[in-house]
């Protein structure tokens, strides 16, 4: 189950950056070519990562939080089972059993919680830099025409 969500994660990890990537060159050729004779393409290209930031981390969300739903309700699981499991097996034995559980259920909402969020944060952030930003994007342009950039 953990291998699963390592490897969609990586994946969507992938998938966000090369959106991220593919509306940045967007914003930014359209700003440099001033297409429609406006040069604010790059901070609306800005808007658009912080709006894709904010989409994806709705389901990032849903998925915590339903992992730990699922982690409470391993817990209160183990507090009805563990005094069976101590009378049948001993004492020893519920400890250990309750020392795996837990770990378990922390390693997953960890990694849950670690990876997605950074990439969240870093969307949102470049996002609302580059739309705050964006239009800056006209003192540049001489320079980019005169080292070879087209008019």
């Amino acid at each position: 189950m953990t291998r699963i969500w390592s490897r969609r994660y990586r994946s969507r990890e992938i998938h966000l950056i090369v959106w991220w990537l593919v509306i940045l060159a967007f914003g930014f050729m359209m700003s440099c070519l001033k297409v429609g004779d406006d040069e604010n393409w790059l901070a609306r290209a800005g808007g658009l990562m912080t709006i894709l930031s904010v989409y994806l981390s709705v389901p990032a969300e849903l998925e915590r939080q339903r992992l730990r739903g699922a982690g409470e309700a391993a817990r209160r699981l183990m507090d009805v089972t563990l005094p069976q499991i101590e009378r049948q097996y001993g004492a020893e034995t519920a400890a250990k059993v309750r020392q795996e559980t837990d770990k378990e259920i922390e390693d997953i909402l960890g990694r849950a919680h670690a990876g997605v969020r950074r990439m969240e944060v870093f969307l949102l952030v470049t996002g609302t830099l580059i739309w705050a930003f964006g239009d800056l994007i006209k003192y540049f342009r001489p320079w980019l025409v005169r080292h070879g950039f087209p008019q």
